[in-house]
């Protein structure tokens, strides 16, 4: 037994000179990943094929964990404005046949507030956010105009109704009669109420998308034209974040360093576009015409069920048709509002408000909902890695890497010693698993995969690196260098 002890310790000994013989190779390795890191933390590499890897790898994590992984965030309603309320719509103000409008009727929209708003103590919603541009002229809606003004009316006289945010869309200054090279925020029949209300802000509501159009960053904030000056319009999402932490935010938190910036930003260069923003945090999928999906129940020390009991609806997410609210009336029950994020939106195909995410194709009040509530369970915005802990992970990837490509190149010597020059290409079949390209793929794949398993573990802490890139441009090199030893 001794004796086959002191082989494997002579192999491995040989194995270790032959290791720390290619040392210049490894780093070679090393580095090659290190390049490919250092670029791709640049938006304008991460955005190009050289980020592919590990935008795969990203969007394998957020599918793996969507409606799984529920996080320290309060529950969503989506009020629907679905297609079931724009048909009940289109049946008593249109003839048949006739399309119904884009643009949601703003006496729906006000009794679905009027609903929110009547909520008993204890049973309000937290947040409300209204995916609705109401700023949108609606010819011929004089009443349900007038309807909604005595909403937000009421709504910013209440001290006790929730904070609203509604979403409002710039436009360039031309398009609305005014100058120069800032968007404009053009004039709606609401600013008298909304201007001086104490609990309603505007916010935009605009996705950075990828090379493929998939929305990956929410725009944190947009420099527009209002009232004569200049001023941020930040994103819906971070003004809900602020609310729904009551104003508590980190001051580690990424979202900090947009707040705090904006406003000199736009004063000192208003026209510069913002090129990266915010990472989306998917969690929450809600795929075109999914009717039965049921959502996780959110954990049992959510602080919401010392308010609303714990016989409340525990689900981290819910959707209810808007045109069943209305119907109800502002006297139905108000249990479901009880401490959630409430949004108010669309998945009908008539305004056919949806985007592509890295889980499936969503409907933008999703969108919202995943950026808004992803905010909350990263505690302010995912952050990444920083780079020395990446560095160090990739560079023990790295070590992995050529003495993998070491052992199989000792392998397949060994072997062709051994069965001699004369085993034609039933040799090479035998030798095809230790060939330097299958060992490439096969690097790649486990990296793909290793990347998403350390994805998994970061995201539930707030964060998020590269490695799939680094890896695959790692083993690139390790297989050029095997090639140009094979052939010296």
């Amino acid at each position: 037994m001794s004796s086959v002890w002191r082989k494997v310790a002579a192999a491995f000994r040989e194995i270790a000179r032959d290791v720390a013989r290619y040392w210049p190779r490894a780093l070679i390795t090393f580095l090659a990943g290190a390049v490919v890191l250092v670029l791709i933390r640049n938006p304008l590499f991460e955005q190009s094929i050289l980020g592919e890897p590990d935008r795969d790898m990203m969007t394998s994590a957020f599918r793996l964990r969507s409606d799984v992984f529920v996080g320290k965030g309060d529950p969503v309603l989506l009020l629907d404005i679905d297609n079931a309320t724009i048909a009940q719509i289109g049946a008593r103000t249109l003839a048949p046949g006739r399309e119904p409008s884009a643009s949601a009727p703003r006496g729906l929209i006000a009794d679905l507030l009027a609903y929110i708003l009547a909520a008993p103590p204890g049973r309000e919603a937290k947040v409300v956010m209204l995916d609705v541009d109401v700023a949108a002229p609606t010819d011929g809606d004089e009443e349900g105009k007038a309807k909604l003004h005595k909403v937000f009316a009421a709504w910013a006289a209440d001290p006790h109704a929730p904070t609203l945010i509604i979403s409002r869309e710039a436009f360039p200054p031309e398009l609305v009669g005014g100058a120069g090279s800032v968007p404009m925020l053009p004039t709606s029949d609401y600013d008298d109420v909304i201007s001086t209300a104490p609990n309603i802000y505007w916010g935009e509501v605009k996705a950075l998308t990828d090379l493929n159009g998939v929305a990956e960053e929410m725009l944190p904030y947009e420099c527009v034209q209002s009232e004569g000056h200049v001023e941020p319009l930040f994103a819906s999402a971070l003004l809900a974040y602020g609310a729904l932490e009551n104003g508590g935010i980190s001051p580690s938190a990424p979202v900090r360093e947009w707040m705090k910036t904006a406003p000199g930003k736009c004063r000192a260069h208003p026209e510069k576009l913002i090129a990266h923003g915010e990472a989306i945090d998917y969690h929450l999928s809600l795929p075109r015409n999914e009717a039965g999906q049921i959502w996780p129940s959110l954990p049992k020390d959510w602080p919401g069920y010392r308010v609303c009991g714990r016989d409340t609806d525990p689900s981290v997410f819910r959707h209810l048709s808007a045109g069943v609210v209305q119907q109800a009336g502002p006297d139905a029950s108000h249990d479901i509002l009880c401490q959630r994020l409430v949004i108010i939106g669309g998945t009908n195909w008539v305004a056919n408000d949806f985007l592509e995410s890295p889980l499936h194709e969503m409907p933008g009040a999703l969108v919202l909902a995943n950026s808004a509530r992803g905010l909350q369970i990263s505690n302010g915005g995912l952050r990444e890695i920083p780079l020395p802990l990446q560095l160090l992970t990739l560079g023990v990837i790295s070590i992995a890497i050529t003495t993998s490509f070491t052992l199989s190149k000792r392998a397949r010597q060994s072997y062709r010693l051994r069965r001699g020059a004369g085993s034609g290409w039933i040799r090479e079949i035998i030798l095809l698993p230790l060939n330097p390209v299958v060992l490439n793929l096969a690097v790649a794949f486990i990296a793909h995969w290793l990347g998403v398993a350390m994805m998994l573990v970061a995201l539930q802490f707030g964060y998020w690196g590269f490695l799939s890139g680094p890896v695959v441009g790692s083993a690139l090199a390790e297989t050029i260098q095997d090639f140009t030893d094979e052939q010296t």
